[in-house]
């Protein structure tokens, strides 16, 4: 069992850090990759085979990330359900997607659908680790589905091919330079493009560091653990980075601390609201400079700098 993906990951030092948590927890490649076999193994015990779909309800974690490349191992595929669905959003979407195993950490209480088997994420990573599956003929297939926005009614969903996907990412950190001494700070849930295809796959693609931060901790916090991260790249929406320059304008928000993002070369930003005043606050206040990126759904169809206009 394995995938494109994995095959890619694969091919790093297995010591080097891949993972860093908001609690301090830390992983490297390899023991990523081992945790990404045993998950592997438990999901095909319970069923799960290529071209499946397994749902996820989770919180940024590193069983989350092995999830994620295990489902991809298995040639099944992944959708994350949305904290905006509700109880019948959760059964029509995981009937829509013809689900066969729920996943969660238990944060949330889910009803799921009669009959449809739910595992908690923990259950999976129990097992006895095993050695990472060697490389063979790689799944290519769709391995993700996820959900649209901005259209009227219930979200549609996107499927997304490993191959195909694989290879838009490697352009991606071919044309914006990333190698892997780059550290990139996620503040993002996983269940969004911005965290997977501008955060995590980006750093285990080219070997560098993924730092997940806490999606519900204050701008406060998290303009801290972005400077304590010595990150290098972190994609925010304008709000985000609006949050960080006020919550660096507070005197001492935390007693001894100090905030430099000197390190911080590639702050990015989606947002098609991003104005020139923003980038001269976070440039004066903060010390970077935003870089617009433009795309739709599929993040990195182009990069470019705002200078004042």
């Amino acid at each position: 069992m394995t995938s494109v993906l994995t095959q890619a990951v694969r091919r790093h030092p297995p010591t080097a850090r891949a993972l860093r948590t908001a609690d301090g927890r830390s992983v490297s490649y390899g023991e990523l990759l081992r945790l990404t076999s045993v998950m592997a193994d438990g999901l095909a015990e319970r069923g799960v085979t290529a071209g499946r779909t397994v749902a996820f309800i989770l919180r940024n974690s590193v069983e989350h990330v092995a999830a994620i490349l295990a489902v991809a191992d298995l040639g099944a595929r992944y959708v994350p359900l949305l904290n905006a669905f509700d109880d019948a959003g959760i059964s029509r979407a995981l009937a829509r997607t013809e689900t066969v195993l729920l996943i969660t950490d238990g944060h949330r209480e889910v009803r799921g659908r009669p009959g449809l088997p739910l595992v908690r994420v923990s259950e999976l990573s129990r097992s006895t680790a095993a050695p990472p599956a060697p490389a063979g003929a790689p799944h290519q297939g769709v391995f993700r589905l996820l959900w649209s926005s901005g259209s009227p009614g219930f979200p549609k969903v996107i499927a997304w091919r490993q191959d195909a996907f694989l290879s838009e990412r490697l352009r991606w950190l071919a044309n914006t330079a990333i190698t892997s001494s780059d550290v990139f700070f996620c503040r993002h849930p996983l269940d969004v493009t911005a965290a997977t295809d501008l955060h995590m796959f980006p750093a285990l693609l080219c070997g560098g560091e993924l730092v997940l931060a806490d999606p519900a901790a204050s701008p406060v916090k998290l303009l801290h653990q972005l400077a304590g991260s010595r990150a290098t790249v972190m994609s925010a929406l304008p709000h985000h980075y609006a949050e960080l320059v006020r919550a660096r304008q507070q005197p001492r928000p935390v007693t001894g601390s100090v905030v430099e993002l000197s390190r911080l070369r590639l702050p990015l930003c989606p947002g098609a609201s991003l104005s020139p005043r923003l980038v001269r606050d976070a440039r004066r206040i903060l010390g970077i400079h935003i870089r617009r990126i433009h795309g739709p759904t599929a993040y990195g169809l182009a990069l470019s700098e705002v200078r004042g206009r």
